[in-house]
């Protein structure tokens, strides 16, 4: 059985958490440390003002000695893998000595993030690239970014649902939706310019995400819940709208995105911005919806609204999809395993 020391953000309502909680149930020893100040209430905390000022000039704390941690631990411990996500802040020192003084171990490094963008990096982290035995990422465009950054065996990793989370709860014949139009993410200037100006062409659309205290616009259609939704909350949300926007982030060049493949997974219905990536996944008009323009948009979500057969056909196609698909993140985490084994 192989000893698998996981370094990763460790609050319970992230990404990185899902995997960790995959891998443990996995044929696997595992242990952890989180590079991440943990939430008690599970609420995204504010980063503080020097922390912000540190990340900004591409120097970010390490807030739990996180490295310090995996040094000590390494010495008392045989591992034969060490998992690393969006390992900003783990020092390149800290990767060489594992190297030297640990040659059997495979060091990974995972991210959902474009880490070829200045706003995802860290000097760290890329000083500490030529360390990585192997660089998982799931933007297409990053595989020779990085390799010419200095990145060994690098490899595209997909997009994923947690099929133990992204599911239908208490699945009836007939669902009692209570959102007509939702739309769960951060703020984004250009979502919320978007979801203003279905607002005023009269479709009342609830949004839930942080950062949109950042958001000038106000209108009694563009409902503002300051709240962020995780956990199985996150998909009866989605699963009690009638339909649900897809943005994509712009600032990380998205052409899917993980909620691209949990909004089908929960049941829901969704209307995306059109890509080629998605559509090869999710048929245009038969397991999910796209638009690429403002008045698109407007135009689906009032066809929809009223051809409630067709949505929830849709819906149904989509989810199935998912369920015979190998985009769970359980499947993606098993193909990084069987690649550096």
């Amino acid at each position: 059985m192989k000893n698998i020391l996981f370094v990763g953000d460790l609050n319970k309502y992230g990404r990185s958490f899902r995997r960790f909680k995959i891998l443990q149930n996995l044929n696997f020893n595992i242990f952890s440390f989180s590079h991440s100040l943990l939430s008690h209430d599970n609420k995204i905390k504010k980063p503080s003002f020097l922390y912000r000022v540190l990340n900004k000039i591409m120097f970010p704390n390490d807030l739990t000695k996180v490295n310090k941690n995996i040094l000590r631990f390494l010495n008392s411990k045989n591992i034969d893998i060490v998992w690393i996500e969006n390992g900003i802040t783990i020092y390149p020192t800290t990767l060489k000595k594992i190297k030297i003084n640990y040659p059997k171990i495979k060091i990974l490094s995972i991210s959902e993030d474009d880490m070829c963008k200045r706003h995802n990096q860290s000097w760290w982290y890329l000083l500490g690239l030529r360390y990585y035995d192997y660089v998982f990422t799931t933007k297409k465009h990053n595989i020779e970014c990085l390799t010419n950054m200095g990145a060994k065996n690098v490899t595209l990793f997909f997009d994923s649902f947690d099929n133990s989370l992204h599911k239908i709860y208490n699945y009836k014949n007939s669902i009692d939706y209570k959102y007509s139009v939702s739309h769960i993410g951060a703020y984004e200037k250009e979502r919320s310019d978007y979801i203003y100006f279905l607002a005023t062409n009269g479709i009342t659309v609830n949004v839930w995400g942080n950062d949109w205290d950042k958001c000038k616009y106000s209108h009694p259609n563009f409902k503002v819940n300051n709240k962020f939704l995780y956990g199985s909350t996150y998909s009866k949300t989605i699963y009690k709208s009638k339909i649900n926007l897809n943005f994509l982030r712009k600032i990380n060049q998205d052409v899917i995105t993980s909620r691209s493949l949990e909004i089908p997974a929960s049941g829901g219905f969704m209307l995306s911005e059109r890509t080629l990536e998605q559509i090869s996944i999710f048929k245009e008009g038969f397991e999910a919806e796209y638009f690429s323009s403002k008045n698109e948009l407007l135009n689906k979500i009032k066809f929809y609204l009223i051809n409630e057969k067709k949505r929830i056909k849709i819906c149904k196609s989509g989810y199935k999809k998912c369920i015979h698909s190998n985009y769970t993140m359980k499947n993606q985490i098993e193909n990084v395993l069987s690649l550096i084994n």
